[in-house]
């Protein structure tokens, strides 16, 4: 059962909101609030498994809630943003804060509530498989650590391989003597072996699957190695296609090279042994499983049959001549054909525990039984099943002994046993194993290569002798781990500088740890060594450190600021933020902050912004490694900087700065000034807007005499704002004609330095007293002008900063008119009237759902709902119409293809099949964030108004223009209504549509600087024009 907080103001909603996902997923379990605030105390205080969460609300809005949750509680939880609001830039501050998903309300409560509840799902999944990768990971990295195993990362987009230094060394080359790429395992791969193992490899890698195979690699010597390959592909696509592959090259010549002799030993060996194949009956027990038999044990016994079922179905590899004696078989295929003529009540009973080890992962199983002859006779038995295969249980060796008449040697074998198993269970590589007086008794291949010394001169001598280490600095015997064990009982390790001398003289650096071998008891009967080299990373890491030593000098004596960053980038592979890897003295005599603030933290965080300082120019370097420089100002510190960027390698860049403030010059002022901006920020009125500016030019630019007139309704200038020197005869409203300088300055938008207002022609009627002056337009909304009684008083600079300040005024007064402009029957008819007809929706989905009756009006009343939501849809689209200011470079055939895939089931569902014929090029045009919208809407009325079956979509390039069409084969448009069908309020008489589909595509168009016309279409239906203007 997943638990999942729902947040949003409107209660009624939250209603529909729970019903409609506890039953569209009966595991989901919801709970909801109203209230922001209590939404972040039930968070803190609860363990939820998802949060899904409106964006306006009067508390907290959503975003506010994701920030607290993300970084004052520091949950990673997975957060869904579920709202009515569709802004772009909502939906990018909500993913860059951390959301999970962000979803829009709209459309019929059944497939909106069904998206979220799939969602949810999906985002519960997502977050459970990052956690169990995370462990997954963390544990490979430990047994890559503790093993002999080489690792390797296969990208198949690229064929780029990385091989880890083990790879290099375990085939006699340097780490990196050979380049890492697919070529060169290919190429070293024995030729016998290659038919077999290329379909096998690719076979695996595409299907996503686990896989274990066995080759043969050439080394630097010549010789042939085995090789045991294991990996799995991952990082699949939407099309399950993997792009990545890792896996481990374990070496298993010694292996292969005693197989023959263990075949022998197989064969003519006194105990009966064979090796079976169970993974059919793990196939069929995973079967039993999903039909939802929970208690194996207990089904096998009441269904004896079933359990025979499973004997058949154990493929017998192989059984050795002691075998066949022990059971009277004549031959290896009689005893494969017959097995069952030899169970008995009792040995059904452990066949049962072999099948209930199998269903439990276990993979060894001993017991007792009584077996039959194919003569009739009847023996005691003690059998060993042991699982190599442990997944897939496709190799099972079963080993057993007549006990009739070997019990004498239970207790010799029991002995041995374990030992062995102590021995085994140790973690590590290479393995030693003595005796109480310290002489070796056991030890594996690894510690033989390691020591030099071969198994059988090693049995019986002082461990002191075979295992000899010392100091790697101070060259001095170091004591022996075991002697060590013996004397404190207890498990101990070597420090990091021990070398071992081996008996030829060759020295590893190593790590190793030792433990005691307890009986049944607890009683000490022996020491178990384990350990490993570990001279290649230990050299890596000296020779890292020399070179560390080395830059860090130069590093930490440059006059520039250094700083190391890495890229951060979200799913989708964008540049989201970059972590600050490493930084110079001078950085933080440059910034001011200190390094251990700086170093690993991420950009954001480090200067407290949303996006990163200059992100788009730092991710193009570290992507595409090309340097680049430019100078900035930055206003959080008021410094102005020189910097340098270059890429070191890829997702990396380095930046080395200067401090040109000083060079700049004017520091003080442009602080202020944009200190003054930060004010304006609050400012709720012109008027005082206007007077905040005045008292900046006075105060901060040492200007005495300054206004600022606006724009009225009527067209003219009116005063606003005046420093205190001017009198009141200057308050005066005037046209722009009669205004001179100021008149000239807002209607040519430009502004003006005058040195002597006495010899300028536009500067009538003036003042004698006023001499020079500054005129600057607040673009189309009045002019700021400063006067002095001086002859070239102002300079360059001086317009400079005037215009600076202007700057910020015109972006406060836009922003006032903006917030006046607002309209507020939109907004309620956008929010509160659309979430009503959600509810009213969402109820009678669920009045269809619950009865037959009445089931003509109930979908009536949906459709009437349904066509409101559209209209106020239309009128949204229409708002962002008028906002939409500035036009961009756009590239036209990709949003073609996505307004096709879009509206491609919608298509299909009304039976039209969508063609898209755009063969010349992919134009660039002029236009807006609407573009799509605009073709959506003539695909939408085609579908709905055309009565035909197909649509095609075309684009041709005349002159400066690029002509997008839309057409149909279906009815038409008559020649009197090809025009009218683009008027606002033209109705369709059949549908009875609001007439604003086609009125906004023209709307859309035109703002966009093109036109829109309907024709003829060669398909035989109606065909739209687009005229947009080419980039």
């Amino acid at each position: 059962m997943a638990n999942v907080l729902c947040v949003d103001d409107e209660e009624s909603f939250l209603d529909l909101a729970k019903t409609y996902l506890e039953k569209e997923n009966e595991d989901l379990e919801v709970e909801t609030t109203t209230s922001s605030r209590k939404a972040l105390e039930r968070i803190k205080e609860n363990d939820f498994d998802c949060v899904v969460c409106d964006y306006q609300m009067p508390e907290l809005d959503g975003l506010e809630v994701l920030k607290r949750v993300r970084k004052d509680f520091g949950s990673d939880v997975p957060f869904i943003v579920f709202t009515g609001k569709g802004r772009e830039e909502v939906a990018i501050k909500a993913l860059n804060l951390g959301a999970d998903r962000y979803l829009q309300k709209g459309g019929a409560p059944k497939s909106q509530f069904g998206v979220l509840a799939d969602a949810i799902v999906q985002e519960i999944e997502h977050y459970k498989a990052e956690k169990e990768l995370e462990e997954k990971e963390e544990r490979l990295e430990l047994a890559m650590d503790a093993g002999e195993h080489s690792f390797w990362d296969w990208d198949l987009d690229t064929n780029e391989t990385y091989f880890s230094p083990r790879y290099y060394t375990m085939l006699g080359y340097d780490p990196g003597e050979l380049p890492m790429t697919f070529d060169t395992w290919k190429n070293l791969l024995h030729p016998e072996d290659q038919d077999e193992v290329f379909p096998k490899v690719k076979k695996y890698v595409s299907n996503a699957e686990s896989y274990e195979i066995e080759y043969r690699m050439k080394t630097k010597s010549g010789n042939w190695k085995w090789i045991k390959e294991k990996g799995k592909s991952y990082e699949t696509d939407e099309n399950g296609t993997p792009h990545r592959a890792i896996g481990t090259h374990e070496d298993i010549t010694e292996r292969k090279k005693k197989e023959k002799h263990y075949k022998k030993l197989f064969d003519w060996g006194p105990e009966a042994i064979f090796l079976e194949d169970f993974s059919e009956v793990k196939k069929y027990i995973n079967q039993l499983k999903k039909e939802g038999v929970k208690d194996l044990e207990s089904y096998f016994k009441q269904n004896l049959d079933e359990a025979k079922k499973c004997a058949e179905l154990v493929d017998i590899k192989d059984v050795n001549k002691a075998t066949l004696e022990l059971f009277d078989a004549k031959t290896k295929e009689y005893f494969r054909n017959n097995l069952n003529q030899i169970f008995t009540e009792e040995s059904w009973e452990l066949f049962i525990q072999q099948l209930t080890a199998i269903a439990n992962g276990e993979t060894y199983l001993e017991g007792e039984s009584i077996n039959k002859t194919f003569s009739g006779d009847k023996r005691a038995i003690r059998l060993t099943w042991s699982a190599v295969d442990e997944e897939n249980y496709s190799e099972v060796f079963i080993s057993i002994i007549d006990i009739t008449e070997r019990k004498e040697a239970e207790e010799e074998l029991e002995e041995r046993e374990e030992s062995l198993r102590a021995t085994l269970n140790s973690v590590g590589d290479a393995v030693i194993s003595t005796d109480l007086d310290g002489e070796v008794v056991r030890m594996n291949p690894v510690a033989e290569e390691l020591t030099g010394w071969r198994k059988e001169e090693a049995l019986g001598e002082p461990i002191n002798e075979v295992f000899k280490i010392v100091n790697s600095e101070t060259r001095e015997t170091v004591e022996n781990p075991v002697d060590k064990v013996l004397e404190e009982n207890k498990t101990v390790g070597l420090a990091n500088d021990t070398v071992l001398i081996s008996k030829d003289g060759e020295e590893y650096q190593i790590a190793d740890s030792g433990s005691p071998i307890k009986d049944d008891d607890g009683n000490t009967t022996g020491v178990v060594l384990v350990f490993r080299d570990v001279t290649e990373s230990y050299q890596m890491q000296q020779k890292l450190k020399e070179s560390e030593e080395r830059f860090r000098s130069l590093y930490e004596s440059m006059n520039e600021g250094v700083c190391l960053h890495e890229v951060i980038y979200d799913e989708n592979e964008k540049a989201v933020d970059y972590k600050i890897i490493d930084v110079n003295p001078r950085y933080e005599d440059i910034l001011g902050m200190k390094r251990a603030d700086a170093v690993d933290s991420l950009a954001s965080e480090v200067y407290n912004s949303d996006e990163p300082p200059y992100l788009d120019k730092y991710s193009k370097v570290a992507e595409t490694g090309n340097p680049i420089d430019f100078e900035t100002y930055y206003p959080p510190i008021d410094k102005y900087f020189h910097i340098s960027v270059f890429s070191p390698k890829k997702g990396q860049f380095a930046t080395v700065f200067s401090d040109i403030t000083e060079r700049k010059g004017e520091r003080g002022k442009v602080r202020e000034l944009h200190e003054t901006a930060y004010k304006l920020e609050g400012v709720g009125s012109e008027d005082k807007i206007c007077q905040i500016a005045v008292d900046a030019a006075e105060k901060i630019l040492d200007f005495s005499f300054c206004s600022i007139d606006l724009l009225n309704e009527k067209g003219k200038l009116v005063v606003k704002a005046v420093s205190t020197e001017v009198g009141p005869e200057d308050y005066r409203e005037t046209t722009l004609e009669e205004s001179g300088l100021a008149g000239k300055t807002l209607l040519n938008n430009q502004s003006h330095l005058v040195d002597d207002l006495h010899s300028n022609e536009y500067a009538k009627p003036v003042k004698g007293e006023y001499r020079s002056a500054i005129s600057v337009p607040i673009k189309d909304k009045g002019v700021f002008q400063a006067i002095s009684k001086e002859i070239n008083y102002f300079d360059e600079r001086d317009l400079e900063m005037a215009e600076l300040l202007i700057d910020h005024v015109s972006e406060a007064l836009e922003r006032i008119r903006a917030e006046e402009k607002k309209d507020f029957l939109h907004s309620l008819l956008r929010h509160d009237i659309k979430n009503k007809s959600q509810i009213v929706k969402g109820y009678l989905e669920l009045l269809k759902e619950e009865t037959e009756e009445n089931k003509e009006y109930v979908d009536k009343a949906l459709e009437a709902t349904k066509e409101s939501e559209d209209i106020i849809e239309e009128i949204r689209t229409l708002r962002e119409v008028e906002r939409e200011e500035e036009l961009e470079e756009i590239e036209l055939k990709p949003v073609v293809r996505e307004v096709l895939d879009e509206n491609r089931g919608r298509a299909k569902e009304n039976g039209f099949k969508l063609i898209e014929n755009c063969p010349t090029g992919n134009f660039k045009v002029k236009a807006g964030e609407l573009l799509k919208r605009l073709f959506s809407n003539l695909i939408g009325n085609a579908i709905k108004h055309s009565d035909g079956n197909k649509i095609r979509i075309s684009d041709e390039e005349k002159d400066q223009e690029v002509i997008c069409s839309v057409e149909d084969d279906g009815k038409g448009i008559p020649d009197e209504k090809k025009k009218k069908v683009f008027e606002k309020g033209y109705k369709d008489k059949k549908t009875g549509d609001s007439g604003l589909g086609l009125y906004l595509a023209k709307e859309i168009t035109e703002n966009y600087g093109g036109k829109i016309e309907a024709k003829d279409s060669e398909l035989g239906g109606a065909r739209f024009n687009v005229y947009l203007q080419k980039s």
